[in-house]
């Protein structure tokens, strides 16, 4: 039984991420503190951020569904067409990097 704000689906909704960069790409993110950011189709920056489990965090993004993720998420996933990150030794970091990132960007 659904709740009265869960929309229903006829069909399954497949995430674009897995398509996009590929399941090996997902495979080879360390669980590891870092930064990352996603960019568009002509190379700009959608998104930066950081995580103390790069893999864990950017899975997340690979499993957002309509109705389970907020409408943002689902529009920057559906925007995505590379993802690149960097390792960092520790979460304090892993802020400055994406700090730096969000400067220069």
């Amino acid at each position: 039984m659904t709740g009265d704000n869960e929309q229903l689906l006829l069909f399954p909704c497949r995430n674009p991420l897995t398509d996009k960069l590929g399941r090996e790409f997902f495979l080879s993110v360390p669980k590891e503190p870092g930064a990352y950011h996603f960019l568009s189709q002509d190379g700009g920056v959608l998104y930066v951020g950081s995580s103390v489990n790069l893999r864990q965090r950017l899975s997340s993004y690979r499993y957002a569904k309509p109705g389970k993720a907020s409408r943002k998420v689902i529009r920057l996933v559906a925007q995505i067409e590379q993802a690149t990150f960097e390792t960092s030794p520790d979460l304090p970091a892993a802020r400055q990097l994406e700090n730096e990132w969000i400067r220069f960007h």
